[in-house]
């Protein structure tokens, strides 16, 4: 079965069962690049597409000249200039990219099978009349088209979304204004908020007491409970997943936590230590230019707290003392000035005010009472209390001021598990209750129209409420690690602090039973998806950005590639005569000849790429591509640059074994086939769970495969008995071996926690 959308916009309708534009009821040509060029604008309409975007997803290529770019660009703008109701549906956002202006509204077309798509067009070994027969069969067992709203949800599975109440215009030629649509993530829940509490600048004050270590801790424990799958009392029925792209800010082992992103989105600050025994430092990244600042003090904590302008305020503790730090980064000397000095007290967050005279921070105090939101005048040093929590809560924390500077927001807890958040009017001084989770907030963060504060609950749910009215939008977030201390970009994406693949290692085991495993890369970077030959290829970011090395016989490491920075280097594998190694750059195919250092690129082949992979003769690569919903193996003739595709049931990753042929996986990874000369399949391991498409590798009729981070093996012929090898002191992932049937993996042996950006 197949599934169609149509994209209604202004007087718009895209059909991509049959890949037409029409305005109205007439039908407009469009180059097919444009069509895919339209199509992705349409897929994301809600955000800003950068050309790095558009290069990697629509192009698909590692580099694209930037006039190639400008072209298509003014072409497709002279395309919908065609409808002249509306100015401009197309806009340029200076250095960041295009985002469409105008609202889109999704209709979700009717399964069709492939019989029913095939009657489209007349077979010529037919007669008319059975042609004619066959379509008006096909015609009569399509349903009529049921609608869906995209404008709130971009990259939402819309298989998922079915609201029963909402009818869809017949066909493209209706217009997208007719169509009544709600927004599929918003759900309302609470009436509008009531004043609960005043609090005055002249209450009392006292001397506070907080511990990062103890934030850590219950920064883990609702890790913990989101890994566990502890969900909300409050979750509404009708919550959706949405599908989330992640790349990474940060390349370093250890942790990097406390993301706090510039209101431009150009600079990057982050507090990062190896392990808990070492003090936080201060890193800050221009994001615009890859540079890094560190800012770093023996025996001394470093985080930072806010950002005004391209202004950083950060904090500075040594003992019981804590100095509240500012560094003017769009200054050319970049120079460091203390306003405040704090003595016994260390602020978890804090926020600087509009006007810049006050400085709004929380912590905790030395006599076990909760913690409060404090003002600091930092022009008389005079502290006044914002907040006054009940004696027997938690206290106050997370502490955020609004982009207009008129409202504060804030987090509470009664016992450490459960969170309310708070809205303080800095002009009234009143104090409301806006949403109580079950889930134990990190923290909170404001969208940039000041009407909305963000954060995300335990099991990866994403919460909006609106500060006017209180109402709510939930969204499952489609993303495998925790989230914590989350930052929302003018985009609306969001940067947070997460688990990753980075700051691992390459190690090397002579077997299951090896009593000891060797590391064979090793740095204070990431090293990763390695392929292994007489020498071992694999990507590091240690020069910067991602990059393919080679570790010779000898043991020294050299960087063979030069390709720009941000670009994404995975799945590398080597050709059997060790000369050529295939792999994907972002989606594109590439194989990279190493003893001539040229690289070649295959733009026939489009579509999501996943897991290149040699055959035996080295004449054909094997990929899976994902294609009318489904993904299916294919081989590439690398000679002819002729595609035949090799599955029709499914298959994501796969290697031509010698002795077995070609061997894979299909989607739900528990099930190990074989192919046939025929092209039949044939199960050779049942029920198990691969953790990832790279985490398994055939060595001597025997499946090796890793399960919940665990390494595991099965024999393919005889009794399947699952046995658990000797565990190295880590996770593994990533699996691959040599000539000599030795096994090479990546281990995480560290809790390695980095900054990632996930848009929608």
């Amino acid at each position: 079965m197949f599934q169609f959308l149509n994209y209604h916009f202004s007087n718009w309708c895209l059909d991509t069962r049959v890949q037409e534009l029409r305005l109205g009821e007439n039908k407009v040509e469009i180059e097919p690049l444009l069509y895919e060029l339209l199509l992705y604008f349409l897929q994301h309409s809600t955000r800003i597409i950068s050309r790095d975007e558009l290069i990697a997803e629509v192009w698909k290529q590692a580099y694209v000249d930037d006039n190639a770019i400008n072209r298509a660009i003014s072409e497709l703008r002279k395309i919908l200039k065609e409808d002249t109701s509306q100015s401009a549906i197309l806009k340029t956002h200076y250095k960041k990219g295009y985002r469409l202006l105008c609202e889109v509204n999704v209709v979700r077309q009717p399964e069709i099978s492939s019989v029913q798509l095939a009657a489209q067009e007349p077979d010529p070994s037919l007669s008319q009349t059975e042609n004619h027969e066959i379509k008006a069969a096909a015609e009569q067992a399509v349903p009529e088209e049921a609608s869906v709203s995209d404008t709130a949800a971009d990259d939402i599975p819309v298989a998922e979304h079915q609201p029963p109440e909402l009818t869809a215009p017949a066909s493209c030629t209706e217009k997208a204004a007719d169509i009544q649509l709600s927004s599929c993530l918003q759900q309302k829940e609470q009436p509008a908020p009531a004043v609960i509490n005043k609090s005055a600048p002249e209450a009392k004050t006292s001397f506070w007491l907080a511990g990062v270590a103890f934030f850590l801790a219950l920064s883990f424990l609702w890790s913990w409970k989101s890994v566990t799958g502890q969900r909300d009392g409050n979750t509404g029925k009708d919550e959706l997943p949405v599908q989330v792209k992640a790349s990474s800010l940060t390349w370093q082992k250890g942790q990097a936590f406390f993301a706090k992103l510039s209101s431009n989105d150009r600079y990057l600050a982050y507090g990062h230590r190896i392990s808990h025994n070492d003090n936080w430092a201060l890193y800050i990244k221009d994001l615009a230019r890859g540079k890094k600042f560190t800012v770093s003090e023996a025996g001394t904590h470093f985080y930072p707290l806010d950002w005004q302008d391209n202004k950083l305020i950060y904090q500075r503790r040594l003992g019981k003392y804590s100095e509240i730090w500012l560094v003017d980064m769009d200054s050319t000397s970049r120079e460091h000035r203390k306003i405040l000095q704090l003595p016994y007290a260390m602020p978890l967050s804090g926020s600087l005010s509009d006007s810049g005279d006050i400085f709004y921070f929380s912590h905790f105090n030395y006599n076990g009472e909760p913690g409060a939101v404090l003002g600091v005048d930092l022009y008389n040093k005079q502290r006044f209390a914002v907040t006054a929590p009940p004696p027997d809560s938690f206290g106050d924390y997370s502490v955020s001021i609004s982009p207009d500077g008129e409202k504060l927001a804030f987090l509470r807890s009664k016992e450490g598990l459960t969170s309310q958040v708070y809205l303080y009017n800095l002009s009234t001084q009143d104090t409301v209750l806006l949403y109580e989770s079950a889930s134990y907030l990190l923290n909170l963060d404001w969208r940039h129209n000041s009407e909305q504060l963000v954060f995300v609950e335990s099991n990866q749910r994403l919460t909006t409420v609106n500060v006017k009215d209180g109402s709510l939008a939930h969204a499952a977030l489609d993303y495998a690690e925790p989230l914590a201390f989350i930052n929302i970009t003018s985009s609306g994406d969001i940067v947070a602090s997460s688990g990753s693949l980075y700051g691992r290692d390459i190690y090397r085991s002579a077997g299951c039973n090896s009593e000891q495993s060797e590391v064979i890369v090793e740095s204070n970077f990431s090293d990763f998806y390695s392929a292994i030959a007489g020498q071992v290829a694999f990507v590091s970011n240690r020069s910067g950005s991602e990059q393919i090395w080679l570790r010779e016989d000898d043991g020294l490491e050299r960087q063979i590639s030069d390709v720009p920075p941000g670009t994404r280097i995975s799945e590398l594998s080597w050709s059997p005569d060790e000369t050529g190694l295939a792999g994907l750059l972002n989606s594109q195919l590439f194989v990279y000849d190493v003893p001539q250092n040229r690289w070649r690129y295959f733009p026939e082949v489009t579509g999501k790429i996943h897991m290149p992979r040699w055959s035996q003769d080295g004449k054909f690569l094997y990929f899976s591509s994902l294609g009318n919903n489904s993904r299916n193996i294919w081989r590439l003739d690398l000679i002819t640059g002729a595609q035949q595709q090799m599955t029709f049931k499914g298959g994501v990753v796969m290697n031509d074994e010698p002795g077995l042929g070609l061997v894979y996986f299909k989607d739900d990874l528990s099930t190990l086939y074989r192919l046939d000369q025929d092209g039949n399949s044939e199960p050779l391991v049942e029920n198990i769970r691969l953790d990832s498409s790279s985490g398994w590798a055939v060595v001597a009729q025997q499946l090796y495969f890793v399960e919940q981070g665990k390494l595991k093996r099965v024999a393919l012929e005889g009794e399947q008995t699952i046995i658990s090898c000797r565990q190295p002191p880590g996770r593994v992932s990533q699996l691959t071996l040599d000539k000599q049937q030795r096994l090479y993996f990546t281990l995480m042996t560290t809790n390695p926690m980095n900054i990632v950006s996930l848009s929608f």
